[in-house]
């Protein structure tokens, strides 16, 4: 399961799949960081990125997925969505 972004008000930066194509693996968790809800990193008034927040919280090829993620200007609520394969069997 992955999520689309709305608010960010449900989505865990660390423990979530949130980034489209990127698995939390592998790029670790900030236990120190004060950032711990996508939210946190959104400008919600002006529905954009916290550019140098998101810069100065991930690497740079995390960075660059990051805000290649389109923020709506009227978010709604974050949705779980299926991000696997789809197939015939149960």
């Amino acid at each position: 399961m992955g999520w689309r972004v709305g608010r960010g008000t449900e989505i865990s930066v660390w423990e979530d799949h949130w980034i489209p194509g990127k698995e939390i693996d592998g790029w670790g968790h900030q236990t120190e960081s004060e950032v711990k809800l996508l939210a946190d990193l959104i400008d919600a008034e002006n529905s954009e990125w916290k550019t140098e927040l998101v810069e100065h919280t991930f690497t740079a090829d995390i960075t660059e997925k990051v805000l290649q993620i389109p923020l709506t200007k009227n978010p709604e609520a974050d949705i779980q969505i299926w991000r696997g394969e789809l197939s015939a069997t149960i």
